[in-house]
C-alpha cells in the first residue's frame, strides 16, 4: 500500500503521515509513505491511472499492533523517547492556555 498526500494550504506534511501510522497500527506490514508527492512519482515515470480500480468486496479484520502506541504509564515511566517535531515558529507561540 502506497500512501501520499500534501497539505494544500501549507505545502507541507499532510494527513498521509497519520494514515500511514494508522494502517501500521491496524496491522498492515506492507505500507509505504511516498516521499516527494505525486509530481515526483509521475516525473520518475511510475504508473498512474485516470480511473478508479474496481476491487472485489472483502471482509477485513484488523490485527492491532499495540506496541505502536505509547500508553500513559509507559510515557510516565521515563522509558519513552519523546521527540518534539514542531517548527521554530511554533515554539514562539504564546504558551498560555486560553481563558
Amino acid at each position: 500500500m502506497l500512501i501520499y498526500g500534501e497539505c494544500q494550504p501549507c505545502g507541507g506534511a499532510s494527513a498521509a503521515t497519520y494514515v500511514y501510522w494508522i494502517m501500521k497500527h491496524l496491522g498492515h506490514s506492507n505500507v509505504s509513505l511516498m516521499d516527494g508527492g505525486i509530481d515526483e512519482w509521475v516525473k520518475a515515470g511510475k504508473p498512474t491511472a485516470a480511473e478508479a480500480a474496481h476491487l472485489l468486496p472483502a471482509n477485513y479484520t484488523p490485527s492491532l499492533k499495540q506496541d505502536l502506541l505509547a500508553s500513559y504509564p509507559f510515557v510516565r515511566s521515563g522509558e519513552a523517547q519523546i521527540i518534539d517535531a514542531r517548527g521554530e515558529a511554533e515554539f514562539e507561540l504564546d504558551p498560555s492556555p486560553p481563558a
